[in-house]
C-alpha cells in the first residue's frame, strides 16, 4: 500500500525545501491578496481606528497619487493577513512536499496582472499621454523652483523619442509576459525596465513608489525559477537546462479550446485594447490660441502675477511671483479681442509692435491694465536639436 503522502506530490518532481515552500505559500497568499478588491471596505476603518488617520486621509479619493494612507494601509494588511496566512497554512499542510501545480497557475495570474499593467503604461508613453511636450508655462518656470517630480516630467517631455522608446520597451516586456515560452525573457526585460522606474520614483519623490515596487517584486518572482539557468549561462559558462512548460497545460477537448480562448481574449484585451485605446487619447496638436506664447508682466498687478502663458485655446495659465501656478478656462472672442474667464472676469486685450501685450479688466468697479512682454518661446530646449559630430559639449 502506498504512503498516503504520495497522493499530495506532483508526480516527477522533487521535493522542495522547507524555506522553499514557507516563501512560496507567503508569496502566493501576499498576491492574490494585493490583487484583490477585499481590503477596500476595511482599509478606511483600520486607517482612522489603527493608525489615527485624518477623515480626509481614509477616504478614497483620485488624487493621482499611489502613496495615499490608504495605499500603505493596504499593503499592510496584506502583509499581515499573510504571514498569519502562511503560519496556518504550513501547520495544515506540512506533509505536502511542493506546490508544482498551484505555483503554475499563481505564475500565470502574474503574469498576466504585470502585462496588463505594462501595456497600459507603456502605450501612455508611445502615444505621448504620460508625459506630453512641455508647456510654454513649464519652459518659463524657474528651475530653482521645479519639484523633483516635475523635473522628471520635463526631462521626459523635452524629448519625445526618448519617451517613445521608453514606452515601447514596457510593451515589449508586457508582449513577452504573454507567452510561456518567452516569460524569462520578458520578465528579463521587465526587471530592467522596473529597476528604472522605480529608482525614478524613489530618487524624485514620484508618488508611485509603492506599485511600481510591487511590480519589480513581480518581474523577480517570476524569473526566480529560472535563477539557476540564468547563473549557468551568465555567470558559470554552463549548458543550462530547458525550462519545464508542463503546467498549467490543457491537453485535450473543451478544455483546451477553453484556455485557448480565454489567452486569446486576455491578449487582444492586453495588447490591441490599450494600443487602440490610447491611440484613441492621442491627439493632435490643438489649434494655437489668439495670444499664443508666454509673457513676462512688465507692471505691478494686484495679484502678484510674474508670467502668463496662452497655451491652449480653451486656457490659460498664471504664475504668482510667490511660484504659485493657477489653470483658468477662458473663451475667446476674437472680433471683440475679449476673453472671458470660466466664473470669473472678462479681460480686454491689446496687442502693441507684435509683443507687447496690454490687459484691462474691471476690479471692484475700477478699470486695470497690465502690460505684458512676449518672451520668446523658441527657447534653447525646443531648438538646439539632435547631432552626430559634436567637437565640444554643448552644456548650457
Amino acid at each position: 500500500m502506498a504512503d498516503s503522502t504520495d497522493e499530495i506530490v506532483t508526480t516527477g518532481f522533487p521535493p522542495w525545501s522547507l524555506l522553499h515552500r514557507i516563501v512560496f505559500r507567503f508569496f502566493c497568499l501576499y498576491w492574490v491578496l494585493w490583487l484583490s478588491p477585499i481590503w477596500k471596505p476595511v482599509a478606511p476603518f483600520v486607517a482612522t481606528r489603527l493608525f489615527h488617520a485624518s477623515a480626509e486621509a481614509a477616504t478614497y479619493r483620485q488624487t493621482g497619487s499611489g502613496d495615499t494612507t490608504l495605499n500603505y494601509v493596504h499593503v499592510f494588511l496584506s502583509f499581515v493577513a499573510a504571514l498569519c496566512g502562511t503560519a496556518i497554512w504550513s501547520v495544515l499542510d506540512r506533509r505536502r512536499d511542493q506546490y508544482v501545480m498551484l505555483h503554475s497557475w499563481l505564475r500565470l495570474l502574474i503574469r498576466y496582472f504585470l502585462a496588463g499593467m505594462l501595456m497600459g503604461y507603456g502605450y501612455s508613453k508611445v502615444f505621448l499621454l504620460q508625459f506630453p511636450e512641455n508647456s510654454l508655462s513649464r519652459l518659463g518656470q524657474e528651475y530653482g523652483t521645479f519639484s523633483p517630480m516635475g523635473v522628471v516630467w520635463s526631462f521626459m517631455g523635452a524629448s519625445a523619442a526618448y519617451t517613445v522608446f521608453s514606452g515601447v520597451a514596457e510593451v515589449t516586456g508586457g508582449v513577452l509576459l504573454f507567452f510561456r515560452r518567452t516569460t524569462a525573457l520578458g520578465a528579463l526585460v521587465t526587471f530592467g525596465v522596473m529597476t528604472n522606474v522605480v529608482a525614478l520614483n524613489y530618487c524624485y519623490d514620484i508618488p508611485v513608489k509603492l506599485h511600481s515596487t510591487h511590480y519589480l517584486l513581480m518581474s523577480a518572482f517570476l524569473l526566480a525559477p529560472d535563477f539557476h539557468r540564468l547563473v549557468n549561462v551568465f555567470l558559470l559558462n554552463r549548458t543550462a537546462e530547458p525550462a519545464d512548460f508542463r503546467f498549467p497545460a490543457f491537453r485535450t477537448g473543451w478544455p483546451l479550446w477553453a484556455s485557448r480562448g480565454v489567452w486569446a481574449l486576455v491578449v487582444v484585451l492586453g495588447v490591441f485594447s490599450n494600443g487602440v485605446g490610447a491611440y484613441k487619447k492621442y491627439a493632435p496638436p490643438k489649434p494655437r490660441p489668439p495670444l499664443y506664447g508666454l509673457y513676462a508682466v512688465e507692471s505691478e498687478t494686484p495679484n502678484g502675477w510674474h508670467r502668463v502663458a496662452f497655451d491652449t485655446p480653451d486656457s490659460f495659465t498664471i504664475r504668482q511671483r510667490d511660484g504659485r501656478l493657477g489653470y483658468y478656462e477662458v473663451d475667446y472672442d476674437v472680433a471683440k479681442q475679449m476673453f472671458k474667464v470660466k466664473n470669473g472676469n472678462s479681460f480686454r486685450w491689446s496687442l502693441q509692435d507684435g509683443n507687447v501685450l496690454l490687459l484691462t479688466w474691471a476690479v471692484g468697479g475700477k478699470e486695470t491694465t497690465i502690460r505684458l512682454r512676449r518672451i520668446d518661446e523658441t527657447l534653447l530646449l525646443r531648438t538646439r536639436g539632435f547631432h552626430w559630430v559634436q567637437e565640444y559639449p554643448f552644456n548650457r
